[in-house]
Order: structure tokens, then C-alpha cells, then sequence
């Protein structure tokens, strides 16, 4: 459960503090032994015995736990002129207790502990440590503590710590290997996809490890980068929309302007070729007629593509009506047939009858406009299909032609460019089409599988 795992690993979390400061005590108390004096160290010793001790009798009343009982240190109970033994106590060490005891006797218990050192005619010297125990009955605590062999108590002492030290150092390696397996690890796969986002990659791929706050973290990132990928993608296609619309008002706005000046002067230069060609006999100058011929032809072609600039330079809003939407592709199929040559044929596949606002003669000029580009690729069979689905009208407009490359499908509603033959276009039908289909409020796709012709799909939103 997700709850058991985010306990775990705080539960880790304060295992792996308790032992680090563990570790770091022991290794301090370690070296303290190796490179403290030993006779402070013994002194030390004694005063924390008789201390804890006295502590503990002064709550208890009773005997004192084998741990202290069995200690480096004898520990005895004073109790007015009496001493009694709390632990194993030999003669030398009781005379030396009883020594103290007489010059501790009648010091207040506010004091705190008292001690010293003795050296009894015996021979030896001892630290001596006499501590108060808090009640009604003036009582004390002494513990007694040769200074012989305290290199070797301390080798003891710290023998005794080693085991304790490098259970620690494993404890706190196994569990900082499990912290860094569940969160270290982790979070150094975040912050290298911090990175990677920073560098534009969206596609982070992130595998969720574990299901808790990290693996929560991990699912906000592929989110992230997903939110990331889809925002740039948007911009890319506002910032190409946007491109587009100013790059066809700026190629407008131009249009407009040579159209108009070139339109009186080809009208002109139409005219006194027609008379020319009309007062000229064939019979008696065949070559000047014929050259007046070519004239007349290119100048024609040349009024043609100033129409066609003054077409886009000027597209009109549509005037939408509710008319039936079949009405117009059966009317188009069969003008378009009827001007193609032999053999191509224009087909309308769909309902009986589609009820859909649209401007009938708009529409026709984006049927005419993509039946003639597939007839002059070659195709022969042109199909039109419609079909509403919701509030959206799918028109379709299907050719058995060459097709169209995949490195020309972006391309082929800008202005002006055209894959066919110097002189047989001017590269604007399309982006005439492309702007009629926009001021319907609807959108264009272009696929073209090879061997499969070319497929033009219209959607178009009923609210639009």
C-alpha cells in the first residue's frame, strides 16, 4: 500500500540519523581512549559509576544492575558508620573505601559527588569517588578504582566498542544504500530530466519505481514534459498560421497593386492584336498572322494570371445559405466533367441530400480548383464524398492521379508555388482554396500514399 511504502521510507530516514550519530559517537569515544591521558580516563570512569549508582539507588532503593556490579569498578553503600559491598570488594579496596568514607563522612548531600585520590601504606594509589544518594537516610555511593593497569582496562574498553562501532558502520552502509536505492537514485534521474527539459526534449520516459512521493514526482514530470511537448506543438502551428496570414495579406496587398497596373496595359495590347489579326488576310502574310496568333494566346494567359492574382488579392467573405450541400457537388461533378477531356470523369459517392450552410459558388471554385491540379497530374477518375458526423461535415476529394511527394504536401498552399511546368500555372488555386476553406470556418489535410492517387479531406464546423 502507498501509505505503508511513505512510512517505510521515513522510518528509513530516522534509522539511518539514529545510526550516523551512533557511528559518530563511538568513533569519537574511540578517540578520546587512544589519545587521552589513561588516569584521566580511569577518573572519569569512577565518578560516572558512583554517579550512576547513586542515581539509581536513590529511586530504587534496591540492588544495582550486573552491569555496574560487574564492572572495572568497586562500588560500595555507605550508610552512616556502615559500608556494605554492591559488588565483588577485596580488603585492600575496602580499607581504601573505608579511608574515604571517614573523610567524606557529614558533607551535605548538596555538594554533589567528591573524590580523590588514596595511597594506603599497603602500596598502590586508588581514585576514589563518593557520591551522595538523595533521600532521608545520609547514605552514599563509593567506587574505588586502581590506577594499576588502566592501558589495560582501556584496551578493554575499547575492544569492547569495536564490534559496537563496525555494527553501526554496516547498519548505517545497508541502510544508506537502501535511502539511496528508493530516493538518491531518484532524484538524480529528476534532476537530469530537469535538464533535458531545459534542453527542449519532451519525451523524458521516465519509470516509475516506486509508488509513493517519488513515484508521484516522476509521473508529474512526464506530465510535465507531455504538457511541454503538446504547448510547443501549438505554438508552432499559431506561429506557421500566423507567418502564413501575414505572408499572404504582405503577397495581397502586392498582388492588388501590379494586377492593377498591369491590367489596362495587357487589355490594351489584347486589343490591337485582335484588330490586327482580324485586318490581316492569312493568305497574303501566313508568318505575321501567325505571330499575332502568339500575341493574342500569351496575352490572354497573362490576363488570366492578373485575374487570377486579382482572385486572391480580393477574397471575398462567403455568403453562406442553407442550401443542400449535394446540390452543389452533383452541379460541380458534372460541369467538371464536361470540361475535362476523354476519359476523366468527375464521381460524387454519398446521402441524398446534406443540409449545411455554404456559399455554393465559393465552394465550387475549391472543387474546380483541386479537379483541374488532379487532371493535369495524370489522374482520370475524380470522387467526390461527403459525410456529417456530429456538428461536422467531412468532404472528401479523392484522385487516382500520380500523387503528390511528401516533401511538397507543406508546401502546397503557399502562394505561388507550383510543381507544374513553367507557364502552365500560377501557383495560387491552392492558396485560393486554402483561404475560401478558412472563411468557411473549416480546415484541409493533404495524404498521399504511394499508388494511391491523392486525398484531400474538408472539415467543416456547423457553428462556424
Amino acid at each position: 500500500m502507498t501509505w505503508l511504502r511513505r512510512l517505510r521510507t521515513k522510518i528509513l530516514g530516522v534509522i539511518l540519523v539514529m545510526t550516523t550519530v551512533g557511528v559518530a559517537g563511538s568513533a569519537g569515544t574511540l578517540i578520546d581512549l587512544f589519545y587521552r591521558d589513561k588516569r584521566d580516563y580511569l577518573a572519569e570512569l569512577g565518578l560516572q559509576t558512583a554517579q550512576s549508582a547513586s542515581a539509581l539507588l536513590s529511586i530504587t532503593r534496591e540492588t544495582l544492575p550486573e552491569s555496574l556490579r560487574e564492572g572495572p569498578v568497586s562500588l560500595l553503600l555507605s550508610q552512616g558508620a556502615t559500608l556494605k559491598p554492591l559488588s565483588e570488594v577485596d580488603s585492600v579496596t575496602l580499607a581504601v573505601a573505608e579511608e574515604w568514607a571517614q573523610k567524606s563522612r557529614g558533607q551535605p548531600t548538596e555538594i554533589g559527588a567528591l573524590q580523590g585520590t588514596l595511597r594506603p601504606e599497603s602500596g598502590g594509589e586508588f581514585f576514589v569517588t563518593w557520591a551522595p544518594i538523595r533521600g532521608p537516610e545520609k547514605s552514599a555511593v563509593i567506587s574505588v578504582i586502581r590506577t594499576k593497569g588502566a592501558s589495560a582496562l582501556v584496551r578493554a574498553s575499547i575492544q569492547r566498542l569495536w564490534p559496537f562501532l563496525i555494527a553501526l558502520i554496516i547498519i548505517a552502509v545497508l541502510f544508506g544504500w537502501l535511502l539511496s536505492k528508493w530516493i538518491s537514485r531518484p532524484l538524480e534521474e529528476l534532476r537530469q530530466a530537469t535538464f533535458r527539459l531545459g534542453q527542449g526534449e519532451w519525451n523524458l520516459d521516465l519509470q516509475k519505481r516506486t509508488p509513493d512521493e517519488i513515484g508521484d514526482l516522476f509521473d508529474a514530470f512526464s506530465l510535465l514534459g507531455q504538457e511541454l511537448k503538446k504547448r510547443e506543438a501549438d505554438l508552432q502551428t499559431s506561429w506557421k498560421k500566423l507567418a502564413r496570414t501575414e505572408k499572404l495579406a504582405a503577397v495581397g496587398t502586392l498582388s492588388a497593386g501590379v494586377a492593377h497596373e498591369v491590367k489596362n496595359p495587357l487589355s490594351s495590347i489584347l486589343g490591337f492584336a485582335q484588330l490586327l489579326l482580324k485586318h490581316t488576310p492569312a493568305a497574303t502574310d501566313e508568318k505575321t498572322g501567325k505571330y499575332l496568333g502568339f500575341i493574342v494566346e500569351e496575352t490572354r494567359r497573362a490576363n488570366q494570371i492578373v485575374m487570377d492574382l486579382l482572385t486572391f488579392a480580393r477574397q471575398k467573405p462567403p455568403s453562406r445559405t442553407a442550401d443542400d450541400w449535394v446540390v452543389t457537388l452533383r452541379r460541380s461533378a458534372e460541369m467538371l466533367t464536361a470540361s475535362g477531356t476523354e476519359g476523366q470523369r468527375v464521381i460524387y459517392f454519398g446521402p441524398e441530400t446534406i443540409h449545411w450552410k455554404h456559399d455554393r459558388e465559393q465552394i465550387h471554385q475549391v472543387l474546380a480548383n483541386l479537379t483541374q491540379n488532379a487532371f493535369h497530374a495524370g489522374a482520370k477518375n475524380v470522387t467526390f464524398s461527403a459525410k456529417a458526423e456530429g456538428d461536422a461535415l467531412f468532404l472528401k476529394i479523392h484522385d487516382d492521379g500520380a500523387g503528390v511527394p511528401e516533401d511538397v504536401i507543406p508546401h502546397l498552399f503557399e502562394p505561388f508555388f507550383s510543381t507544374k511546368e513553367t507557364g502552365k500555372g500560377t501557383g495560387l488555386g491552392l492558396s485560393i482554396v486554402h483561404g475560401i476553406i478558412e472563411a468557411h470556418g473549416g480546415t484541409i489535410a493533404v495524404t498521399s500514399p504511394p499508388g494511391d492517387g491523392t486525398l484531400f479531406t474538408l472539415r467543416f464546423r456547423k457553428d462556424a
